[in-house]
């Protein structure tokens, strides 16, 4: 069973859900196969230890009582399970969504013919939505429906009451506005990445359009916050339109949920990313910033998990800007939040480069030298940060034996695509700075000349710092 998909979803859940999937398939509304309620009791009690017996045999044993079942009849069981653990999943999510249920109720009361109970429950609902603190997208796709579902009411069964067809369609409007210009900010940011071509000629009608708005715009701040952020990223008036996008988010991110508020965030911090590359070095704070705020109120962490990606990013924003005390708390305070399997190498990483920064570099290259990672891009990354250490220190010796170790490791490994390009450039501008004359000024240009040029545009700013 360890290498059905099955026992990898069931190990991801929390004991609480474990047991609450266990009373679900006891139940005989649900599951009328005992083999399915022994199969789940039995992996409930073998998961938590540590040496958990999980093999066919053990199932089948466990199971029916005989350990060497049909495999395909095995497979079956697992297939059932997996048939019951979906709906379980579906019935936990939709639980949780009290507003999706009273309108499902309210649909079945209508259909049931009980008028009065579908009003009480629609109103139930309206004053529930009106009543919650969110005013983000969900809330307008839930208002829109239940205006929606109250005009097919009234069409249907009031033909004296006024329609509600403006609330639909106000509500309709915001949705739909503020979910179109989330997906074109979307798109500008992958476009700029992937060099992709996108369709998104129906954007510029729709800004056009709210370019004359700006009343109603502003009345509704998710999708003010939108708005500003497309203009932001499309408009010369850049740095206009960021200010009111961020007035926007910081005014009213309280009233957004965390799903929602992290997406704006990461399109904040791609903004801001796109200014620096742009040569805006004002926007090195903002970013910061930005990073601070949605890591300590959890927006940029998901399921107790930091993307190892955003732990570098942040410490390497934090070095460049020398606030070495910061840096150091985050990369202990946060590496329980990496998932385990990067947890170790990136906090090594991450440690050895802010020793590297306050040239402690007898701390950094120890916590290098032997450093093994499973991530190539990681291994490599830590052996261009010795080759750094070791050049400016003079130990020529080592740094050549790094150079030649590290140009057969990247010959060996395939798939790297521009990083071997990017490597390779480090490796031979090493050597050209290693074997350069102290007073050859022709050569020291010519030097400059091609690092300008290379591809390695993240180790420019030390190469040519160290021609000065």
């Amino acid at each position: 069973m360890r290498n059905t998909l099955l026992h990898k979803l069931l190990a991801k859940l929390e004991s609480k859900k474990l047991a609450r999937f266990e009373k679900y398939v006891q139940s005989p509304y649900f599951n009328q196969r005992e083999d399915i309620e022994k199969l789940i009791s039995y992996y409930k009690k073998e998961i938590k230890k540590s040496n958990a017996k999980l093999k066919n045999e053990d199932i089948s044993k466990a199971v029916y009582g005989n350990p060497k079942v049909k495999e395909q009849d095995l497979r079956l069981l697992i297939s059932r399970t997996m048939t019951l653990f979906k709906d379980f999943l579906v019935i936990e999510q939709a639980s949780k969504n009290g507003k999706r249920k009273e309108s499902v109720l309210a649909d079945e009361f209508f259909k049931l013919g009980f008028e009065n109970l579908f009003v009480k429950t629609f109103a139930k609902s309206k004053q529930d939505l009106e009543a919650a603190k969110e005013r983000d997208l969900g809330y307008f796709k839930n208002l829109y429906d239940l205006e929606l579902q109250y005009y097919n009411y009234i069409s249907e069964q009031v033909r004296n009451e006024a329609y509600n067809l403006q609330e639909t369609t106000d509500s309709l409007d915001v949705y739909y506005f503020a979910s179109k210009l989330m997906h074109a900010c979307l798109i500008l940011g992958h476009q700029a990445v992937y060099k992709n071509n996108y369709n998104i000629d129906s954007i510029n009608h729709l800004i056009d359009y709210l370019d004359d708005k700006v009343d109603l715009v502003e009345r509704h701040p998710i999708l003010a916050i939108y708005y500003y952020c497309y203009k932001a990223m499309t408009s010369s008036e850049h740095e206009k339109s960021y200010a009111k996008f961020k007035f926007f988010k910081d005014s009213h991110e309280k009233v957004i949920r965390k799903a929602e508020i992290r997406g704006i965030y990461i399109l904040a911090i791609n903004y801001c990313i796109r200014r620096i590359n742009s040569g805006d070095k004002v926007f090195y704070d903002e970013l910061f910033d930005l990073y601070k705020k949605g890591i300590e109120n959890h927006f940029l962490i998901t399921n107790n998990i930091l993307s190892q990606y955003t732990y570098k990013n942040v410490v390497s924003l934090g070095l460049v800007l020398k606030e070495y005390q910061w840096v150091e708390s985050f990369i202990y305070d946060y590496q329980d939040n990496l998932d385990f399997k990067y947890r170790s190498s990136y906090f090594t990483y991450n440690l050895a480069k802010l020793k590297q920064e306050q040239k402690k570099y007898g701390e950094a290259m120890s916590l290098l030298v032997h450093f093994n990672p499973d991530d190539t891009l990681m291994a490599l990354a830590s052996k261009k940060e010795l080759i750094k250490m070791y050049f400016e220190l003079r130990e020529y010796t080592s740094l050549e034996s790094l150079l030649q170790s590290m140009d057969k490791y990247l010959d060996r490994k395939k798939g790297l695509g521009y990083h071997k390009t990017h490597y390779k450039n480090i490796i031979k501008f090493s050597r050209k700075l290693m074997n350069l004359a102290p007073y050859d000024v022709d050569e020291r240009l010519k030097i400059r000349n091609q690092i300008e040029l290379a591809e390695m545009s993240s180790e420019k700013d030390w190469f040519l710092a160290q021609l000065k």
